[in-house]
């Protein structure tokens, strides 16, 4: 049996018995963000701690939608469908795209992340009211199926081998 030593007791004894900052819960709700809401709850000892949270989350998001937002055009993912190719990539866009690969890999080409031409197939369908040739989604789906960019080994380029946007 271990017996704590005199020394842990005392540690013990004096951080139980040490005062606790009084905590409060700071709920913030956000529209617009990303396209949609947002809350975010902190639990801090201050409203100015939540605060200072609440603005280092709101800029992460930001700093994030300027790497990966397909809606904007200044986005790196965007300026890589532009542009074919994208030299020193975020770590962010990099890892992302490399969830994309092992995801289609997963499913066996299932999951694509260019499903956008699949999309256009199927709006059109509802527009007309009549289903989708079965010739276009089966040309439509082995296109999206392959590889849609290539990642330099040392991660310091991306290039597109495909002109599908990524979604």
């Amino acid at each position: 049996m271990t017996i704590a030593s005199p020394r842990a007791l005392f540690t013990v004894a004096c951080l139980t018995l040490a005062p606790t900052p009084a905590v409060q819960r700071f709920h913030y709700a956000h529209d617009a963000i990303l396209g949609t809401s947002l809350d975010l709850t902190f639990t801090t000892p201050d409203a100015r701690a939540a605060e200072r949270a609440e603005r280092v989350a709101l800029a992460e998001i930001e700093r994030l939608r300027g790497v990966l937002s397909s809606y904007d055009p200044a986005s790196e993912v965007s300026r890589l469908v532009a542009r074919g190719t994208l030299d020193a990539p975020s770590p962010e866009l990099v890892e992302v795209l490399r969830h994309y690969e092992a995801m289609q890999r997963a499913s066996d080409g299932a999951y694509s992340p260019r499903v956008a031409p699949l999309t256009a197939l199927w709006r059109e369908a509802e527009r007309t009211g009549t289903l989708p040739d079965a010739g276009a989604l089966r040309t439509t789906t082995a296109r999206i199926a392959g590889s849609a960019w290539q990642i330099d080994p040392t991660e310091t380029a991306i290039r597109m081998l495909t002109s599908d946007p990524i979604d």
